[in-house]
């Protein structure tokens, strides 16, 4: 997206993300601001014959448009209307400050619930990525445009539009209303209030758009430093490096409090010194008027009406410059919101489609690289795993162990070649059928801040937890012992990350996390590295003793967790070098770098 856009010509882009019930909501909203500055004149209109009566009742009573109304409702003397009179300019104060806090009220609700709307669908975007999108993301700019920047578009783009809108349909009624009753000198004042703040805009424009981009930047780099600082305190505490990564976050948090006062500024200022040239021009017209008129008495209705039309249309101004700086102090943060809304997502609800595993998982001429230009992880790759079968892969660092997993998984899509299933070739369209029949163990096991339960059962709503598979899982594991000697057991919090539990209990609820899957497919990705002898023998028991229906991949850690495999896959600069037993594997006292 262009840095030149016009922050205005992004609204029909974002517009296509508001669902239907908003867009109506929109309209209705329009519709009360009309209404609400047709009752703001009633107010301002009646506070006319208010003065007028309270000064000159006799006056009022014997105009010649409102004489015969009165002895209509009854009203046969100059006294008989003031109080209502008085009570009539009382309702429509009422009437007024009633429609001015049901427009706030609605504007509020509504900004709210459509950044809700985008809110949950720019998350959903991002769940919905394949995962090389993630592995090319920084968490801390994701983090930031869901919590960060979508609540500034709520904040400083959507409400302030919807403000500008109404506070502009407000204006524009006023004055044409207040044209046919008021001096035509005062409508001008008006008109030049306006390109007054027409000139300003002109001057702060560029400033603001500056400004956006630097607040988007920093607000980015804020998130990024607090994790970086929180992820690593076990090794900041250790060096004592606590002043470096401060000296990151003071650098960033300053540039970006700065910027926003700027910009805080740069909205408020005008107000300050136009409601003063507004004064002083309401003063001017009072002393104008009073030296035309023989009766000043009756130069005070018309000054009232004066002065509140400018104590009405002056914040009105200012709203609808408030809302436009608003808008463009925030137009970086819109843009990258809606460069997240475009993101494509593949839709997996063909539910004729299905996938089968009863005998084997074929891959065939398996190239991959993650750019054009980048080097090949791994080429012509050939595999034939028989279901029921368990495969370990050894390897060298970097030899592409994790990357053919994951293309097996189908996290990764294979640069070139195919992999079948039962001789059905896997494709965008049922690679979350395949998935389905999947359980991961990684090596660094992903706990949630919640119970041990939850954490188990990963994924799955508190109320539909199969509590028994839960802790049949958690034997399995060998896990479960541990756990019920816990104060609350399996209720037990685990904290963040699983902070409160060693790397080996770790490691057995993310075993026990895959046997609670029940999952055709287990891949074990360094899983009992963190486990001591005994311990893991226990859970590859466990594993071998699910029977023929599981499948088993394996990348180990050390080569006595191999024992039990089919056939072992060495792997060495992305392609398969040889497949051997385990016992070939041992005499060779095979060491993996």
């Amino acid at each position: 997206m262009s840095k030149n856009t016009s922050v205005f010509s992004l609204f029909p882009k974002i517009w296509v993300y508001i669902p239907s019930i908003r867009k109506f909501q929109f309209k209705i909203l329009l519709l009360l601001s009309f209404f609400t500055s047709l009752v703001e004149m009633l107010s301002i209109s009646s506070a006319l014959p208010f003065v007028g009566v309270l000064m000159e009742p006799e006056k009022i009573y014997q105009n010649i448009y409102f004489h015969d109304l009165f002895e209509k409702f009854g009203f046969m003397s100059a006294t008989d209307i003031v109080l209502p009179i008085t009570l009539l300019f009382a309702f429509t104060i009422l009437l007024s400050m009633l429609m001015r806090f049901i427009l706030l009220w609605v504007n509020a609700k509504l900004s709210f619930k459509t950044g809700i709307d985008i809110s949950i669908d720019v998350y959903n975007k991002i769940l919905m990525q394949p995962y090389i999108f993630h592995t090319t993301k920084n968490s801390s700019e994701v983090i930031n445009i869901v919590n960060v920047k979508v609540s500034e578009v709520i904040f400083f783009i959507i409400m302030p539009t919807l403000t500008l809108f109404t506070s502009g349909i407000m204006l524009i009624v006023m004055l044409m209303v207040l044209s046919y009753f008021l001096p035509t000198s005062v409508i001008l004042v008006m008109f030049l209030f306006i390109v007054l703040y027409t000139i300003i805009i002109k001057f702060i424009k560029n400033r603001l758009k500056s400004n956006s981009e630097t607040i988007s930047v920093e607000s980015t780099e804020i998130i990024k430093t607090l994790q970086e600082g929180l992820g690593g305190i076990r090794d900041i505490l250790i060096d004592k490096t606590q002043p470096n990564f401060l000296s990151y976050y003071q650098r960033s948090v300053k540039s970006l409090r700065e910027t926003q006062a700027e910009n805080q500024i740069f909205g408020a200022a005008p107000k300050f010194f136009l409601e003063g040239i507004g004064m002083l021009l309401v003063a001017a017209f009072a002393y104008t008027l009073s030296q035309q008129l023989n009766n000043s008495l009756s130069t005070i209705p018309i000054l009232v009406g004066v002065v509140l039309s400018i104590q009405r249309l002056l914040p009105l101004m200012q709203q609808m410059f408030q809302s436009w700086s608003l808008i463009q102090s925030s137009q970086a943060s819109l843009k990258d919101v809606i460069e997240y809304l475009d993101l494509r997502t593949e839709s997996n609800k063909d539910n004729k489609l299905h996938i089968i595993f009863n005998e084997n998982i074929k891959l065939k001429n398996i190239s991959f690289q993650y750019l054009i230009d980048s080097p090949s992880i791994l080429s012509s790759v050939d595999l034939n795993i028989q279901k029921g079968s368990c495969i370990g892969f050894i390897g060298s660092t970097g030899s592409g162990k994790s990357t053919l997993i994951d293309i097996i998984m189908g996290l990764l899509e294979p640069t070139e070649g195919t992999i079948s299933i039962d001789n059905q070739i896997l494709t965008k369209d049922n690679m979350h059928l395949w998935q389905k029949l999947i359980a991961h163990v990684p090596q660094s096991i992903y706990l949630i801040d919640s119970t041990i339960e939850q954490n188990i059962a990963f994924g799955i709503d508190k109320d539909k937890i199969d509590k028994s598979l839960v802790r049949e899982s958690a034997q399995k594991a060998q896990v479960a012992d541990i756990i019920e000697k816990m104060p609350n057991a399996y209720d037990t919090v685990v904290g963040e990350r699983g902070i409160q539990l060693s790397g080996g209990q770790r490691q057995r609820l993310g075993i026990a996390r895959a046997l609670y899957k029940n999952a055709q497919i287990i891949i074990l990705d360094e899983a009992t590295s963190a486990l001591d002898n005994e311990t893991e023998k226990a859970v590859i028991e466990s594993f071998n003793s699910l029977g023929s229906n599981v499948t088993l991949l394996m990348i180990a850690h050390r080569i006595t967790t191999l024992k039990d495999c089919t056939n072992i896959i060495e792997l060495k600069d992305g392609k398969i070098c040889k497949a051997i037993k385990y016992e070939e594997l041992r005499k060779k006292n095979y060491d993996r770098t």
